[in-house]
């Protein structure tokens, strides 16, 4: 917690991996991110998130991706909440010759329902747009997810 309404997360640290077998090779580089979480009052509370991730393919490919996200959670009444978020993404593909970079946005939304402090279900939608480099991997997905929640 930073001030009474303010409170966040953030990580840093490394990733290395190393491949025996058909090829070998290995591989570092630095992971980090956050977010920063305002509870703006009782029933609402914005974020915003940042992260860079590193995955290393066994064929070779590192896949750098840096994202930036913007959300917001409203509680409603009976035990109903909905939330907005929006996220930019930009992923680098490099391999040995080659590097392809892919610009992503996507628009989430959805809406949660809480029948007891224990079980809930949500429902949503996510709306993707790819653009790359190379038009192969360009894209538009609607994406929608239902998801049955149970804590003990």
């Amino acid at each position: 917690d930073f001030l009474p309404k303010v409170s966040g997360r953030f990580y840093i640290g490394a990733v290395s991996i190393e491949y025996t077998g058909a090829q070998d090779r290995s591989d570092s580089d630095v992971i980090a991110g956050g977010a920063i979480i305002w509870a703006v009052h009782e029933r609402l509370s914005v974020e915003s998130k940042i992260n860079r991730d590193i995955y290393f393919s066994p064929g070779g490919a590192v896949t750098t991706r840096s994202t930036v996200a913007f959300a917001a959670n409203q509680q409603l009444i009976g035990g109903f909440s909905v939330t907005g978020e929006i996220e930019g993404s930009r992923a680098e593909h490099e391999q040995q010759n080659s590097l392809r970079r892919d610009h992503t946005v996507n628009l989430r939304t959805g809406i949660k329902y809480a029948l007891t402090d224990r079980f809930s279900f949500s429902a949503a939608c996510t709306l993707t747009n790819q653009e790359s480099d190379e038009a192969f991997y360009d894209y538009d997905r609607a994406l929608v997810s239902g998801h049955i929640f149970c804590r003990f």
